[in-house]
Order: structure tokens, then sequence, then C-alpha cells
């Protein structure tokens, strides 16, 4: 029996949390916090953001899952166009970005080259997915509601495959740092 594959797009789109998420809820006071206990907000807009863009677009009849917000398979925004947008400086976003990443898992970083429609190649090109089994926890500490178990079960499969996919690489890293060839 092969397992089912999702997207974290379809998996948003399932995650039918309460509108104020958008704002931020507020028992992400209390979860996004780092080691001292303190909240952090600047980490909070920031996944706020990012909740938002993930969501689909409402559904329609010819497309009823809704569409989603962004170009490619995954969302892309520069350090520098979220510096501007929450009038922060570039170091600040990225330690936030980090604190996201390293710390409470809730989101995946992961940077490309990209070749462009003129032929320009740009590198490093930050790319972000939100881990929806982390955001459930995050929002949901005392436990998932009962109506979201099954995408809780469904998002946990994503993450475990990302996972797996995250250890071949560093494998293949240590692999080839230590002199032998592939």
């Amino acid at each position: 029996m092969e397992k089912e594959k999702y997207t974290v797009l379809e998996l948003m789109g399932e995650f039918d949390y309460p509108p104020e998420i958008l704002v931020k809820p507020k028992v992400w006071n209390k979860t996004i916090v780092n080691e001292k206990g303190k909240t952090q907000r600047l980490a909070m807009d920031l996944l706020a953001d990012l909740v938002y863009w993930h969501k689909p677009a409402k559904g329609n009849a010819t497309n009823p899952k809704g569409k989603k917000k962004f170009h490619g398979a995954k969302y892309q925004k520069t350090i520098a166009e979220w510096a501007d947008e929450f009038n922060e400086g570039v170091h600040t976003i990225r330690r936030a970005i980090r604190f996201l990443d390293n710390d409470l898992h809730v989101i995946k970083r992961s940077t490309e080259n990209v070749k462009g429609k003129n032929g320009r190649i740009s590198s490093n090109v930050l790319y972000i997915e939100i881990d929806v089994r982390v955001l459930l926890e995050l929002t949901y500490p005392s436990g998932v509601p009962a109506e979201l178990t099954k995408l809780f079960n469904r998002s946990s499969m994503l993450s475990d495959e990302n996972k797996r996919e995250k250890k071949l690489r560093a494998d293949k890293i240590v692999y080839m740092d230590s002199g032998i060839a592939e």
C-alpha cells in the first residue's frame, strides 16, 4: 500500500483555522517564545504573513480547493522585502527567520539559484515553506481539536518525508566532505 503524498498548499487549504489567525492568535504569545520565555513579536508577525500567503484563495465552481497566492512551488520573498514591509533591519528579520526555522521548526528555509526570464541567474534565492504540524501545535498547545486530527496526521506524514530528505542531503554533504567520491 502506497502512502498518499500531500503538498503544504493542500494541507493549508484544509487547515480551517479561525480568521483571527491572519492577525495572530493570542495563544502565540505563549507559544512563540525564546529560551528565556520572552514573546518573539517579529517572529509572530512573519509567521502570520507566511500563514496568509500559504492559505489558498477561496475556491470557486471551477477550482473548489482554491488557488495559491504565490508563483512557483514554494513561497519566495527576500529578506529586504520583509525588512521594508515590517520596518525592521535586515539582520533583525534574518534573526526572526532563523528563530522560526532553527528553534521552533515551524518553517523550512531553502535557497536555490534561479534563472530568470531574461537568462540572468539569481543566486541563493530564499524559499520558505510552513510545517503545518508544528503550526497546529503552536496554535493549539493543549491539543489539536478533533476536527483537525486528520489534518494533523497527514501533515505529520509530510513532515516525516521532509526530515528524510534533509537527512539524505546531510549524509551526502558529510560523504562529500570526507573526500570519498560518489
